[in-house]
């Protein structure tokens, strides 16, 4: 994930806020293929805010920090179920490699060309 392209991360996180902001979010993700047509032909766009983050995510682990530093909330609601029953039992979460495994995800669509 060394060769990312920066300039055009940034230019797709800043399109797509504004994207979302002018209520033109499918029309965004469709010009990038982002979300899928049911058999019917409608069109139904990626998850803004799942996107995103992602984006977010794989910026910041371009800089060597973490987007996300809190566990997602299906972990924090088990492990305050659990405290609440009175139960020792906690979810582990390693906030490095969740956040490493979405930047990976990301980098494949942000990946620079190698030169000849």
């Amino acid at each position: 994930m060394k060769n990312i392209n920066i300039e055009k991360l940034v230019s797709d996180i800043k399109s797509g806020e504004a994207a979302y902001r002018g209520s033109s979010w499918d029309i965004w993700c469709q010009k990038r293929g982002l979300g899928a047509t049911a058999s019917s032909g409608t069109f139904y766009p990626a998850d803004y805010v799942a996107h995103m983050t992602g984006l977010y995510t794989l910026r910041a682990f371009t800089r060597g920090r973490m987007h996300r530093r809190n566990p997602p909330a299906s972990i924090r609601d088990y492990n305050r179920s659990m405290e609440d029953s009175g139960r020792s039992e906690r979810m582990a979460w390693d906030m490095e490699v969740h956040n490493g495994k979405i930047a990976e995800r990301f980098a494949d669509s942000y990946g620079m060309e190698e030169a000849a």
